[in-house]
C-alpha cells in the first residue's frame, strides 16, 4: 500500500485522498482525532518549539525571597553566525537574599565561557571605560536621576579594587583559566571572549568595545 506523507489525517487535503486507499482498520481513523501524518505506516506529529528571539533584550522580575530582584539575558547572535547563538546574562541581587541576609543590590553579568558572575563595572573596565564617571555615563541618561544612581552605587563600590583595563582583563582570565596560566595568557583569553563572544551581534572586530559599552549599559 502507497504511504501518504504531506496530508494531515482529516484534513481537507485528506478526505478525498483517503477514499482512494484500501485502509485496513477504517474504523481507526473514523476514530481519531487527527491531525497527524502517516508516513512509511507510521503516525508522525508535528511539535511546535518556541524559543527567544535573537538579540532582544528580555527582562525577568523574579519573584520574592529570590537570590535576584531581576535576571536579563541576550541571546546574540550575529548575521554571519552559522553556530549557536551567545547567552549573556545581568542580574540584579535583591535587597535582601534568599537566607534573610541583607546584602546590597549588585549589578553582575555572566558572560559567555565564563561561568562565574562578573560585576557589570569590572566588565565596562574591560571595555576601556575606567572611570566612574564615563561608565555612569553609558548607563544614566541624566545624572539626576538619584534613584538609579543610587541602585548603581553598590556596583561601583564592588569594583573599586580594579581601577584599570589590564587588571579587570586578567580578573575575568583567572575565572576560567588553569591554575599556572600566565597574566599574559589569561589577559589574551579575557580579550578573545569579550571580543567574539561578547554581543556578536553589536561586532566582532577591532574597535568594537564602544558599541558593546553603549549596548551593555542599555541592558
Amino acid at each position: 500500500m502507497e504511504s501518504i506523507s504531506n496530508q494531515s489525517v482529516k484534513s481537507l487535503d485528506c478526505g478525498p485522498l483517503a477514499r482512494t486507499f484500501h485502509w485496513p482498520k477504517q474504523t481507526h481513523f473514523l476514530g481519531s482525532e487527527g491531525g497527524y501524518f502517516i508516513i512509511n505506516g507510521s503516525e508522525k506529529v508535528l511539535i511546535a518549539q518556541e524559543r527567544m528571539s535573537t538579540n532582544h533584550v528580555y527582562v525577568f522580575k523574579k519573584r520574592q525571597r529570590n537570590k535576584y530582584a531581576f535576571v536579563v539575558e541576550v541571546q546574540s547572535m550575529a548575521e554571519s553566525q552559522n553556530r549557536p547563538p551567545s547567552s549573556m546574562f545581568v542580574r540584579m541581587l535583591s535587597t535582601t537574599s534568599a537566607k534573610g541576609g541583607s546584602s546590597g543590590q549588585y549589578i553582575r553579568a555572566t558572560l559567555p565561557y565564563i561561568r562565574t558572575e562578573i560585576p557589570i563595572v569590572v566588565v565596562f573596565r574591560v571595555l576601556g571605560f575606567v572611570a566612574d564617571k564615563d561608565i555612569l555615563e553609558h548607563i544614566c541618561y541624566e545624572f539626576s536621576d538619584f534613584q538609579m544612581m543610587d541602585l548603581l552605587c553598590p556596583s561601583l563600590e564592588e569594583a573599586f579594587v580594579i581601577q584599570n583595563q589590564q587588571v579587570a582583563l586578567d580578573y575575568i582570565g583567572k575565572k576560567e583559566s588553569a591554575v599556572g596560566v600566565t597574566r599574559d595568557k589569561r589577559i589574551r583569553y579575557a580579550k578573545e571572549i569579550l571580543q567574539r563572544e561578547m554581543l556578536p551581534h553589536v561586532g566582532t572586530g577591532e574597535y568594537c568595545e564602544t558599541k558593546k559599552a553603549y549596548y551593555f549599559g542599555y541592558v
